[in-house]
Order: structure tokens, then sequence, then C-alpha cells
């Protein structure tokens, strides 16, 4: 039995394993290749979504499926597949297209699986996957719909996101909650 077996750690990336968005330092993926060399399961546990949590955790030993867009699918990236996901409630699409229609200007990303639906971009969704290094994909409202969500993203500048929370509280589910 090696010192490690039975240990999991699982760490957020952004502020945790890294501060600097290129780049992992050398002493964190040393530590990490040690705990694992003696028994450890490393993974990490996100918000991002799969294809934008791939390039980082490239450089890295896991040895174990990584938690994507919040804890809402289970990735293992050796096989490039979702061990398991859990889908947003169906009415959270109904409350999407209310805020579509009456914002304009709001951008919109829902994710499915591993793309990142781009039902509107606007300044803050180019400036989230300049971020993530993410190319745009744009997909009409009714297209997105059709298909199973675990994450959605309403941006937009700070005078409009104030507006769309305010309206949100008005219109959302049970289900859900706003940040």
């Amino acid at each position: 039995m090696k010192r490690f077996d039975n240990y999991l750690i699982a760490t957020d990336l952004d502020g945790t394993l890294y501060k600097n968005q290129n780049e992992i330092p050398k002493q964190n993926i040393e530590a990490i290749r040690r705990f694992i060399s003696l028994g450890g399961k490393f993974t990490v546990a996100t918000g991002r979504a799969v294809i934008s949590a791939r390039r980082i955790i490239e450089g890295i030993d896991i040895n174990c499926p990584v938690i994507t867009c919040n804890g809402h699918i289970l990735f293992d990236y050796d096989k490039d597949e979702i061990v398991d996901s859990i889908d947003l409630p169906e009415d959270i699409k109904d409350y999407a297209k209310k805020i579509y229609d009456k914002f304009p200007d709001a951008g919109i990303e829902a994710f499915n699986g591993k793309d990142i639906m781009i039902i509107r971009a606007n300044d803050v969704v180019r400036r989230h996957l300049s971020y993530e290094k993410v190319d745009i994909v744009d997909v009409p409202f009714d297209i997105a719909a059709e298909k199973p969500w675990q994450k959605l993203l309403i941006t937009d500048e700070e005078d409009g996101i104030k507006a769309i929370r305010e309206y949100a509280k008005t219109i959302k589910p049970d289900s859900i909650n706003i940040l």
C-alpha cells in the first residue's frame, strides 16, 4: 500500500492551481506527480467548459475524471468522453428565451457536452471566450434549445446585467438560482 492510496485531491483552476492563465507553476506540476506516484488520485473541479479546461490541464497529470461546468459534467479526458452529466431543467430554456427577447444586448452562452453554444455574442461573451481561448460558434436559439444544457451564462456590461438580474427575479422558475 502506498502513502496516498484512498486519497483524492480536486482543485479549482483559476486562482488556485495557477494564477496566470497561460501557465501552471512547475512546483505545482511536480507536487501533483509526487502525489500520484505515491498512490493519490488527482483531478480538477472547475466552472469552465470541457473545451476550455482541456487546454489548461494538458500539461498536468490527472488520473481520474474532471469535474466541469460547475459540477454538471464529469469528463474523462483520456477517453475523450463524458462519464456523467446533469442537465439543467427544461424550463431554463423558456426563461433564457424571455431574457433573449427582452434584452437584445445580452450575451447568452449555453453549454452542451463538449460544446459552448453561443446563442448571442456581445462584448462580454467575446472577452470571456478570448480569455478561455475558445472560438465563437454562433447557434440560433431554436437549434440550441433542442439540445440539453448543462450550464447557462447570461452576460452584459454592468448596467445591463443589473437590469437583467432584476427582470430575471420576476420570471424565474423555482428550479433555478440567480447569481
